[in-house]
């Protein structure tokens, strides 16, 4: 069986390559995928997989200390990262001392902020309006810092109305300036443990991320990227 599956895995990454990945979203790789989500009684359909296209994204960026962060916008949490660094740059983070109360307090402080705008606000923008110059402005950043007490933490902090209403990772740049950034993930340890039949691999299990309030940023809708808290940067 652990041969047979192996060796299924192997055909179909043969499969992939010699379609320039047609067989994924088109063939028997795609047949294979729908029929075992739907008899583990799911909806899905072909179209699902056949309509996907990659997009190209803008990054956002933020300076820090000298340092352009870059990030991807939402639907992912890259830009929580440079709300972090936006309320650092308030501090002297190198007289705090590594890993001293101090350090740890304020870090801890600042990512507590930037995750309740994390879940209020990020969300696939095609169908969201995200406010991500708002959120990783320096002006904002202040607004927020003021929030934090050295001796004391945030028991509970609500968003503002910003307007009305088991992973791997892998990067690779050359000298002329092309990167590619990887993750590859299932997601909640062995993703929807669903693992279609004569392919060798398991699907994974991000559409869990979505909110199930049809009010919210990110609610359930057909079509739609889930918010997903995975994230790269990039320093110049």
């Amino acid at each position: 069986m652990k041969y047979l599956k192996i060796h299924c895995l192997q055909k179909n990454y043969r499969d992939i390559a010699n379609t320039n990945g047609n067989d994924f979203y088109n063939g028997n790789i795609a047949k294979e995928i729908v029929n075992s989500i739907n008899e583990s009684g799911g909806f899905f359909t072909l179209n699902d997989l056949s309509s996907f296209e990659p997009e190209w994204v803008d990054p956002v960026s933020s300076n820090y200390r000298g340092y352009d962060v870059w990030e991807l916008p939402p639907n992912g949490q890259g830009i929580a990262a440079l709300q972090i660094l936006n309320i650092l740059e308030n501090y002297n983070i190198s007289e705090l001392g590594f890993g001293s109360s101090e350090y740890l307090h304020l870090f801890t402080e600042a990512k507590k902020l930037a995750y309740e705008d994390r879940a209020k606000y990020y969300a696939d923008e095609s169908f969201a309006d995200v406010p991500v110059k708002k959120l990783i402005s320096k002006e904002y950043a202040n607004e927020r810092n003021s929030l934090i007490n050295k001796d004391t933490t945030l028991k509970s902090i609500d968003p503002v109305e910003i307007e009305n209403g088991d992973t791997i990772y892998l990067t690779v740049a050359d000298k002329y300036g092309n990167m590619i950034s990887l993750i590859q993930s299932n997601y909640r340890g062995m993703g929807s443990g669903v693992v279609p039949n004569n392919t060798g691999f398991m699907l994974q299990d991000r559409g869990e991320m979505f909110n199930l309030d049809e009010a919210h940023r990110n609610s359930l809708v057909g079509g739609k990227t889930t918010f997903s808290y995975h994230n790269t940067c990039l320093y110049y």
